[in-house]
């Protein structure tokens, strides 16, 4: 049995992973290795302490880590509930901890113990405050009232034009922050940029070139009708900065919005995650990346900075075109088959890891190093044929699968309960008592200036691991 927190029996564990790395005209080419945050960083750690090897078989150059999708979701599934539950804000009505408990999850802790409960619950408050912002947006007092502006012809083209209208309203009033500046140094020169294109994209180019292609054909913003796009060059202004001292001056804000728009806001971005995971969309999976790197910086999250900055660099420079795609689009597996069921691969490896604890445990005294192998190369065809068995004579295992829960009952009630908070209306001098002057934008806690100077650090270090990679093929 080898022990992965020591370095020489790492170094033994990838070694054992090399013989089913292939051979290409007598060099390796080699293959990821997925696995969490620790293990990728005891895994480098490995490799880096045999640097010094006469052969690529010594170097471990067999093996490329890389961290994996569903730790790094927990991670800032974790991350959320730190900053927005707090078991004292149960008298403040429409808090994360007072929702719980109006709700009774009971499986939803701070610590997130059972991440499928806590996923769920997250969704289902996103649920409700973007109805709830609906109602406030459209003037409705309670879930039965119409919305007085809805279309009269009641056409499909109609109602979708005036649903995605609403959506979008909700975003920018909501979800998006306006006036964001860059800090001083880092600050650009007013210029004319050419756009997007598309309604609701804010991203500029300086050239209407290839760059500017390859985003429109993947902006996220495209699905809006071609009659709308709207092209050529705008002008980026940047308003002054104001100081820190004055914005502890203005004390005129609603904290208690900002607080609800950032629950609204975390809790679309979790259910994007989930979606971008189940339907495997790279390229949307590589801008979670690049908002987990963000994310860890702000919250100081050291190692899954790392990763992230790790991940976006060997896409971008580090790998070849080919290995680069492979690293992208090889983030999940669809067990079952069918559309939009892609799970993470270190979740379908969790699933193997408890089947197999599950027969190491029944061994009791005769658990030998042969047996465990033994067993874990059987694991599938017992599995299957323990499947058939059971399949064929119908038999309970005590396993169920995790079914949709109907939640329009209890998203009506507490839409109706918390439609008199106006908890989206922008009242000033306002607050939580748990969360006194919340502030949501955390872009603005980032220091451009010492991040920058962090990643050319870490670019150094990049760059010394850099000859592992630019033989792959």
């Amino acid at each position: 049995m080898k022990d992965e927190t020591i370095t020489e029996d790492m170094v033994d564990v990838i070694k054992s992973y090399q013989e089913y790395v292939p051979y290409i005209d007598g060099k390796m080419a080699p293959i990821f290795m997925g696995g969490d945050g620790l293990s990728v960083e005891r895994a480098n750690d490995a490799i880096n302490a045999r640097m010094d090897g006469g052969t690529e078989e010594d170097r471990l150059n067999g093996l490329i880590p890389k961290s994996e999708v569903w730790h790094r979701d927990v991670n800032m599934l974790q991350a959320i509930y730190h900053e927005l539950y707090n078991t004292s804000s149960i008298r403040d009505k429409g808090t994360l901890y007072q929702l719980r408990n109006r709700c009774d999850r009971r499986q939803v802790t701070r610590d997130v113990t059972n991440v499928n409960a806590s996923r769920d619950f997250l969704e289902f408050v996103a649920r409700t405050y973007t109805i709830l912002a609906a109602m406030e947006l459209l003037g409705m007092k309670d879930t039965a009232d119409n919305p007085v502006d809805m279309p009269k012809s009641g056409s499909q083209e109609a109602n979708k034009t005036y649903l995605y209208n609403i959506a979008r309203q909700i975003i920018q009033n909501c979800v998006f922050i306006e006036n964001r500046v860059p800090e001083g140094d880092l600050l650009e020169k007013d210029q004319d940029r050419v756009s997007c294109g598309f309604p609701g994209c804010d991203i500029t180019y300086a050239v209407d070139g290839i760059c500017l292609q390859r985003h429109r054909a993947a902006c996220l913003y495209r699905v809006v009708p071609e009659h709308q796009y709207h092209k050529g060059p705008i002008t980026v202004q940047y308003k002054q900065k104001t100081s820190s001292v004055q914005q502890q001056i203005n004390k005129a804000d609603d904290y208690k919005r900002n607080y609800c728009c950032a629950l609204l806001r975390e809790g679309l971005l979790d259910m994007l995650r989930h979606n971008v995971t189940r339907h495997n969309d790279g390229k949307r999976q590589l801008v979670q990346w690049k908002l987990c790197f963000i994310l860890s910086s702000i919250k100081g999250h050291s190692k899954y900075k790392i990763l992230a900055f790790d991940f976006l660099a060997a896409y971008n420079s580090m790998l070849s075109e080919r290995k680069a795609e492979r690293l992208l689009h090889n983030q999940t597996v669809n067990v079952h088959g069918g559309k939009g069921h892609n799970i993470p691969c270190d979740l379908a490896l969790e699933f193997f890891n408890r089947e197999l604890k599950d027969g190491i445990k029944a061994m009791g005294s005769a658990m030998t190093t042969s047996a465990v192998n033994r067993s874990s190369r059987s694991l599938k065809m017992c599995n299957a044929a323990l499947k058939a068995f059971d399949t064929n004579y119908k038999l309970f295992t005590g396993i169920r699968r995790r079914k949709a829960v109907e939640w329009t009952a209890e998203i009506q009630l507490l839409c109706n309960e918390l439609s008199p908070e106006k908890l989206f209306n922008y009242i000033p001098n306002r607050e939580f008592r748990s969360f006194p002057m919340y502030e949501r934008d955390h872009l603005a806690q980032v220091n451009l200036v010492r991040l920058n100077k962090w990643m050319d650090k870490r670019k150094e270090i990049l760059h010394r691991r850099r000859r592992r990679y630019h033989h792959f093929p």
